[in-house]
C-alpha cells in the first residue's frame, strides 16, 4: 500500500508528459478528476494514518501548514506582479508573431527564460524554508515513535533519485515527509476530519 504514492506519481507524470491539460475534455472528466482527487487523498491517508495523531498534534500540524499556505501566497503575489510587468511585452510579440509571422526576438525569449528560473529558485528557496519552519513548528509535539515512523515510512530514493538517502539523517528525512505529505493540498482537509475523532 506504501507504494500507492508511488504509482499515482508516476501516472501523473506520465499523464501530464502524453496529454495536453486544457484543450481535451470528456463527458465523465469532473467525475474522473474526483475520482483521482480521492485517490491522492487516500493515498496520503496512508501516510497520516499510522501516525495516529492526538488533537493537539493536529492543531499544531495544521497550524504549521496555514502558515506554509500564506508563504506560498506571497510568493505568488510577487510572480503575479513580475508576470504583469512582462505581459505588455510578451503579449505584443504574440500578436505580431500570429498575426504577422514575426519570429519572437531572442530578447525576449532571454528575459522570459531569466524570470522563469528566478521564480523557480525563489519557488524552491521558499519550500526550504517553509519545510524548515514547518518542522521546528511540530518536531516538539511529536512523539519519537512517530517521527520514526514518518523518517521510515516513505521511500525516499524511489520518490525522488535525485537525493542521496544514504547521507540523510532523520530530521532530513522527516522534512521530506513534511514536504511530501504534510503540505500536500490534500492533507489539511483531511487533518481537520481526523481531528473531529482525534483524542
Amino acid at each position: 500500500m506504501k507504494h500507492l504514492l508511488l504509482s499515482l506519481g508516476l501516472f501523473a507524470a506520465l499523464s501530464g508528459a502524453t496529454f495536453s491539460q486544457a484543450t481535451v475534455t470528456t463527458p465523465k472528466a469532473a467525475k474522473s478528476d474526483a475520482t483521482m482527487l480521492k485517490i491522492r487523498q487516500i493515498d496520503v491517508l496512508i501516510q497520516l494514518l499510522p501516525l495516529n495523531l492526538k488533537k493537539n498534534q493536529i492543531d499544531a500540524i495544521l497550524l504549521q501548514a496555514e502558515k506554509a499556505k500564506e508563504a506560498e501566497r506571497k510568493i505568488r503575489m510577487m510572480e503575479d506582479d513580475d508576470l504583469e510587468k512582462l505581459d505588455p511585452k510578451v503579449s505584443e510579440v504574440l500578436r505580431a508573431a500570429l498575426e504577422k509571422g514575426a519570429y519572437p526576438p531572442r530578447e525576449l525569449q532571454l528575459e522570459v527564460s531569466k524570470l522563469t528560473r528566478a521564480m523557480a529558485i525563489r519557488r524552491q528557496v521558499a519550500l526550504a524554508e517553509m519545510v524548515d519552519n514547518f518542522y521546528t513548528g511540530v518536531k516538539d509535539v511529536l512523539e519519537p515513535g512517530q517521527k520514526t515512523v514518518m523518517a521510515k515510512s516513505l521511500d525516499i530514493a524511489v520518490l525522488d533519485p535525485s537525493i542521496k538517502v544514504d547521507s540523510m539523517n532523520e530530521e532530513a528525512k522527516i522534512k521530506f515527509f513534511i514536504r511530501r505529505i504534510f503540505l500536500d493540498s490534500t492533507a489539511y482537509e483531511s487533518l481537520k476530519e481526523l481531528r473531529k475523532t482525534a483524542s
